[in-house]
């Protein structure tokens, strides 16, 4: 076997590889708009080549044409040097007639004297999994919001920093009836929460939460708050530690009133 024939099968391998991963190389010939490996893509939604012109213009017809205008404008940022290389998310229709989610990354390799785009090679990729996964993802984050926004208590996650420090990366609404202190304040200064614990109580209440993060164990604790206008509430906690990467341990806990 030759050494072209040894290359021949390499780059086939390639890009069975690649294409069985749902990725296809493609290259394009700006001045004639031909693209090569077009079947690769086609093969990508599902399509068979076969009486298509292998041109830009063709692949076009398959983009939702919601986003035909995006694509362009993402490739021609990237044509002005206004960006590294030319990526975009678009909908192309598969061959059941489906919309489906593909990523396409490309760079442009060869210039005219004057700076013109010749040629440009790129990737094509299947990501309707990915993006069914993320629709799922914040479907779920978005019925968690609701399920904490009408728990009677405070959800939140409390990180303690390896240095001694901490702060709230989470905090539900609840905390504005509670602690009468809005959540983003509360994430961008944790201490304002700590100082509404009774002077009394605080002692305890530090000596209980360090002997938990000691054993890396639940944490539950009963204190009183004194809040503005004098007004004081008994509140029940309970948090469970979890140790990250980086030296941290970030709790996730639940602070009821429980005064009554």
């Amino acid at each position: 076997m030759s050494r072209q024939d040894d290359t021949r099968r390499s780059d086939a391998l390639m890009r069975d590889a690649l294409l069985g991963a749902g990725t296809s190389v493609w290259e394009w010939d700006v001045r004639s708009d031909r693209l090569t490996n077009f079947q690769a893509s086609m093969a990508v939604l599902g399509h068979s080549h076969e009486g298509l012109a292998p041109l830009q213009e063709t692949w076009n017809r398959y983009i939702h044409p919601e986003d035909l205008a995006a694509n362009h404008e993402a490739y021609l940022r990237h044509a002005r040097g206004e960006a590294a290389i030319f990526e975009h998310e678009y909908r192309a229709r598969a061959h059941d007639g489906s919309w489906r989610w593909v990523a396409e990354r490309g760079r442009i390799v060869e210039r005219t004297p004057e700076g013109e785009p010749l040629r440009v090679v790129g990737t094509l990729t299947d990501i309707a999994q990915r993006r069914a996964a993320q629709g799922e993802a914040l479907e779920l984050a978005e019925r968690m919001r609701r399920i904490v926004r009408n728990v009677p208590g405070v959800v939140y996650q409390y990180r303690t920093l390896p240095d001694g420090g901490g702060q709230f990366p989470f905090i539900s609404e609840r905390a504005i009836a509670l602690l009468g202190v809005k959540p983003p304040a509360l994430m961008r200064d944790a201490r304002l929460a700590l100082r509404l614990i009774e002077r009394e109580d605080r002692d305890r209440v530090f000596a209980s939460v360090g002997a938990a993060l000691r054993a890396m164990r639940q944490w539950r604790c009963e204190f009183r708050l004194y809040l503005r206008g004098g007004e004081r509430r008994w509140c029940s906690v309970v948090a469970t530690p979890q140790r990250e990467a980086d030296g941290s341990v970030l709790w996730h806990g639940y602070l009821e009133d429980i005064s009554d």
